[in-house]
């Protein structure tokens, strides 16, 4: 394994080497981003091909190898690596958004896109080694199970989670998870052929084992600590990846994604994973606290210690000192908005803190500085609710909001799921419907539906 892993960082080492020189030569001999952009566009996936075929090989021999200490008959190990081109290059033109200056003034960060690029491709190149290992496991007639194996002293929770189960995947269906794979992750895929004791000499898998069981048992019995419910209640529900119709809600002990949170929030010492601070719940000083006023900001900090979605209003006070009012007076007939182009939100001051359209006291301000927020948070092309990309806000909501769904469909009656994701759906419209009309389905609501309680079904969402 020791061997595998060495092989695997040293054609990301080299990979990563290339980059730097490529990226070099792009930049110094274009002076448009756009020609920089679509040069990597192609450089980029070719030098991942390039040191993932090279992984991949290696893998391949790797595998031969442990296969022969068992037995005597050889297979064909295919070790072609075909990468997910469409996915790479999506990642590379989201990146060169650096290539720009921004349109708040900011200067261009091409050491930015760089970093990002050097990031993942320690993934894309390793994927070329895990994925020759997991198609010689399906295609092996001897049958080997194989394991998730961290290298490293520590892991993240979601990798322990799957390091956690052991020698317990057949197949790459069976695996489920067992096939995503974040940046930088040291993890390797080792199969074993011993069907009553399967091991990696010097690896003791028992104390993922120990913390895996832990959380899966607090699911089976009910036994979450009460500080981690309403956390749990906000797990995006577990689709089981073959058939596609095993469908498991947050307090499900098959929901991976529910075993994972409660790895991570019970014993946060032993895994890398970054599990943010309490922030204070205070508006921050800024434009926007200064052109709001000082009893504005008052009712903003009781709103924020009040909310019941607590992740959300800690993420909006934490950036609520980059929020910025370029007007605080509308003309007649105007409507509050944001601005990506001018840079801050549009609102009526004298409104401020009364009920609007829909939303309750301070809603409007709230709405609007979440799209501002959307463009904190995002890739810097667009909003994150257009076009569902990038950002940790608006994927806080969407939790949330999946949360809220799931609940609804266990409360309605139905003979079949799909008939009550139908009636849940329908049961949702219709509150935000009575709630305030067309304003208030907009996905944007969701912020004002975490931070106040206009009342109690919008309070719920």
């Amino acid at each position: 394994m020791d061997r595998l892993a060495k092989a695997q960082q040293s054609a990301v080492t080299q990979a990563r080497r290339e980059l730097r020189k490529v990226f070099e030569t792009v930049y110094n001999m274009y002076d448009d981003p756009a020609d920089m952009r679509d040069a990597l566009l192609d450089l980029v996936p070719a030098i991942a091909a390039k040191y993932g075929d090279a992984g991949s090989v290696a893998a391949g021999e790797w595998y031969e190898q442990m296969r022969a200490k068992w037995f005597k008959d050889a297979i064909d190990i295919d070790t072609t690596y075909q990468p997910d081109d469409k996915a790479m290059r999506e990642t590379i033109r989201r990146l060169a958004g650096h290539l720009w200056d921004g349109k708040d003034g900011s200067p261009a960060d091409p050491d930015a896109m760089l970093r990002g690029l050097l990031a993942n491709m320690d993934k894309w190149v390793k994927a070329g080694g895990r994925g020759v290992i997991e198609k010689a496991a399906r295609r092996d007639p001897r049958k080997p199970r194989y394991a998730r194996v961290p290298q490293g002293a520590k892991t993240c929770a979601f990798c322990g989670m799957l390091a956690g189960r052991g020698f317990v995947y057949s197949s790459a269906e069976a695996a489920g998870a067992m096939s995503q794979y974040h940046k930088d992750c040291d993890c390797e895929v080792i199969p074993s052929w011993d069907k009553k004791n399967p091991k990696v000499q010097g690896y003791d898998d028992s104390r993922f084992e120990k913390r895996y069981m832990e959380a899966r048992r607090m699911l089976e019995d009910g036994t979450v600590p009460e500080e981690l419910r309403y956390g749990l209640l906000k797990i995006k529900p577990y689709l089981e990846p073959k058939h596609r119709k095993s469908w498991y809600g947050p307090a499900d002990p098959n929901n991976v994604n529910s075993i994972t949170y409660l790895m991570r929030h019970l014993h946060p010492d032993e895994f890398t994973d970054l599990i943010l601070e309490t922030p204070d719940f205070l508006f921050k000083d800024g434009r926007a606290k200064k052109a709001l006023g000082d009893d504005a900001a008052k009712s903003l900090d009781g709103i924020l210690r009040n909310s019941a979605h607590q992740s959300t209003a800690k993420l909006w006070a934490q950036y609520s000192d980059r929020y910025v009012i370029k007007s605080s007076t509308l003309g007649k007939g105007g409507r509050a908005h944001y601005s990506k182009t001018e840079g801050g939100i549009f609102v009526d001051i004298d409104s401020v803190g009364k009920p609007s359209r829909g939303h309750g006291p301070y809603g409007v301000f709230i709405h609007e500085s979440a799209h501002m927020l959307d463009d904190l948070l995002g890739d810097g092309s667009s909003g994150y609710c257009v076009t569902y990309r990038g950002g940790i806000f608006p994927k806080t909501l969407a939790d949330e909001g999946t949360s809220l769904f799931y609940r609804r469909v266990e409360m309605v009656e139905a003979d079949s799921y799909p008939e009550r994701f139908s009636k849940a759906m329908e049961s949702i419209a219709e509150e935000f419907w009575d709630i305030g009309g067309d304003d208030s389905l907009n996905l944007h609501d969701m912020m004002i539906a975490s931070l106040q309680s206009v009342n109690t079904s919008l309070a719920e969402t």
